[in-house]
C-alpha cells in the first residue's frame, strides 16, 4: 500500500524535498571581530572612498617626524668635524633623502566620507575618524592659492635662474682646484632650500585647481580640504553636510 502512495506522489509531480523548509543561514560574529571592523561597518554607506584629495590640518604625528628629520639634518650640516668624512657625509645624504621623501609622502592623505564617518587615512600611521556627529562645521571659503596661481610661472623662472648661477658658481670652485670637500659640503648646505623651493610650488599647485575650498571644524581639529574641481567640491559639500 505504502508502495503504490509514493508511485502516485511520484506520477502527480510530488517533489520529496517539498515537505523540507530551507532557512537562510546567519552569519554571526564574533564581538572581537565587530570591534575590529566597527570603522569598516561605519563606512558601508560611504559616498566618498579613500580620495586623495588635497587638505590642510595639524598632524602632531607627521610633524614629530618632519621636524626631528630637519633638526638632525641642520645638526649635521653645521657639524664640520662629523661631514668631512666619507662616512659622515653619507650619513647626510641620507637624512636629506628621507626628509624630502617624508614631506612629498605626507601630503598624500586618502579621505573617506560615509553616512556616520569622516576618515583620514595618513600614510605610516592609524587613520583618523572624525563621526559627523563631532563636526560642528563645514563652510565654503575662498581659495586664496587659486588666486596666486598665475604666480607659480614666475616661481618656477626664478628657481631655474637661481639654480643656473649656482651651478655656475660650483663650476668656478673646481676650476680653482678647492678641496673636494668644501664642494661637496657647498652642494648639500644648498639643495635643502632647492627642495623646500620646490616643495611649496608642488603643494600649493596641488591646491589651486578649485576656487573654493572647504573648511571643516571638528572638536579637536580643523580640516581644510581643497577640491580638484567644481563637481569634486559640490559632491565633498553635499556629503558632509548630510
Amino acid at each position: 500500500m505504502t508502495v503504490l502512495i509514493e508511485t502516485i506522489r511520484k506520477v502527480m509531480g510530488w517533489c520529496p524535498m517539498k515537505d523540507i523548509e530551507f532557512k537562510p543561514t546567519q552569519n554571526n560574529c564574533s564581538p572581537d571581530l565587530k570591534s575590529e571592523n566597527g570603522n569598516l561597518s561605519q563606512m558601508d554607506n560611504q559616498s566618498i572612498k579613500e580620495k586623495d584629495i588635497p587638505l590642510q590640518m595639524i598632524d602632531w604625528r607627521q610633524l614629530t617626524i618632519l621636524l626631528t628629520l630637519s633638526l638632525s639634518f641642520l645638526i649635521l650640516v653645521f657639524n664640520d668635524q662629523f661631514t668631512i668624512t666619507p662616512v659622515g657625509h653619507l650619513i647626510l645624504v641620507l637624512v636629506l633623502i628621507m626628509l624630502m621623501a617624508f614631506f612629498f609622502l605626507f601630503d598624500h592623505n586618502r579621505v573617506s566620507i560615509g553616512s556616520e564617518i569622516l576618515m583620514i587615512k595618513t600614510p605610516l600611521f592609524k587613520p583618523i575618524n572624525i563621526p559627523k556627529q563631532k563636526i560642528k562645521e563645514v563652510k565654503t571659503i575662498d581659495n586664496t592659492v587659486y588666486r596666486k596661481k598665475p604666480l607659480y610661472i614666475v616661481l618656477i623662472i626664478v628657481m631655474l635662474l637661481a639654480f643656473f648661477v649656482h651651478t655656475r658658481y660650483l663650476y668656478n670652485l673646481s676650476t680653482k682646484s678647492l678641496l673636494l670637500e668644501d664642494i661637496r659640503s657647498n652642494t648639500t648646505m644648498v639643495v635643502f632650500p632647492y627642495f623646500l623651493y620646490i616643495y611649496m610650488v608642488y603643494k600649493n599647485h596641488r591646491r589651486s585647481h578649485c576656487p573654493k575650498a572647504i573648511k571643516i571644524h571638528a572638536e579637536n581639529k580643523a580640516i581644510t580640504l581643497f577640491p580638484r574641481n567644481d563637481i569634486e567640491y559640490q559632491t565633498l559639500k553635499e556629503i558632509l553636510e548630510k
